[in-house]
């Protein structure tokens, strides 16, 4: 208890810098790649909410720890940031969105072999139809200096990005009934949205751009501004109170900028799946309302 103590209060202002930025955190201790599984099972298990979108960090032997639970269930998390890994771990073969980050030290980045195996690392977790995925998703920072903070300050940065990478995109992909099932590969999630869009496609007589030719009509005071993707943002976000203050209009401005800073694959991942949320953006960026 009194080791668990003294661990928790060092990492107390990351934790509270953390929670700050809407990130429950906590610190798990484990020896063993058993009983690390066993509670991060738990924790999915009696708390989906707070682990859907779970980041897990740890150095030296939880580092190898940590990279070997994301082999065995890599849809189990979304990220794992490692600093200073002690063996070699083989890549995870499923299709996943974990993304991943390695904090090295002079020593490690010396170890030829185990510096190659985490490039592999990194390489793999780039591969990724998505802009901020293809280039964030695999990333290995060398250590300048030790800092005083358990965890680096490029690791929070890196936190972060993740979880606001991790609120939006949610709404890219289907999510499986199982957790612990293989998420689907990104170019037949592709295909599946163009199929579902061609099925649904809406006759020329009742094309949903017509209907927002007129500006009046399409940008009145009367206007809901609601669309697939607001409904779809909402019953994903229904506890949040933020959210639910939220106009349509807000909301849609809020979603369109997240989805605009991932770049054009994105935007146009998204107009192929909502094209009136696309217009609506543009529309309310445009006018500056």
């Amino acid at each position: 208890n009194s080791d668990y103590e003294y661990q928790f209060a060092q990492w107390e202002k990351t934790f509270a810098f953390l929670l700050n930025e809407g990130m429950a955190c906590v610190l798990l201790a484990t020896d063993s790649l058993e009983d690390l599984m066993g509670k991060i099972s738990f924790l999915k298990a009696n708390y989906p909410l707070l682990s859907e979108n779970l980041i897990v960090f740890g150095r030296d032997e939880q580092a190898s720890l940590i990279m070997e639970a994301c082999f065995a269930r890599p849809s189990f998390y979304r990220g794992i940031i490692v600093e200073n890994p002690t063996r070699i771990v083989p890549l995870p073969e499923e299709i996943s969105r974990t993304w991943f980050l390695a904090h090295l030290d002079q020593i490690s980045i010396n170890k030829k072999i185990l510096a190659t195996s985490i490039l592999d690392w990194a390489r793999k977790a780039r591969e990724s139809e998505f802009l901020y995925p293809a280039r964030l998703g695999g990333l290995i920072r060398q250590e300048a200096q030790k800092e005083a903070s358990p965890l680096p300050s490029f690791a929070i940065s890196y936190t972060l990005m993740c979880k606001e990478y991790f609120r939006v995109a949610r709404m890219l992909f289907e999510e499986p009934s199982d957790p612990a099932s293989m998420v689907m590969p990104v170019a037949t999630l592709q295909d599946a949205l163009v199929n579902s869009k061609l099925e649904t496609a809406p006759s020329h007589e009742d094309d949903p751009y017509k209907k927002l030719e007129g500006t009046k009509d399409f940008m009145g005071d009367t206007a809901s501004f609601n669309c697939e993707m607001v409904t779809e943002y909402r019953k994903i976000h229904a506890d949040d109170p933020e959210v639910t203050n939220l106009s349509n209009r807000e909301l849609i401005l809020l979603i369109g900028r997240s989805f605009e800073s991932m770049g054009e694959q994105v935007m146009e991942q998204i107009e192929a799946r909502d094209p009136i949320f696309i217009r609506y953006y543009l529309s309310i960026k445009e006018l500056g309302l």
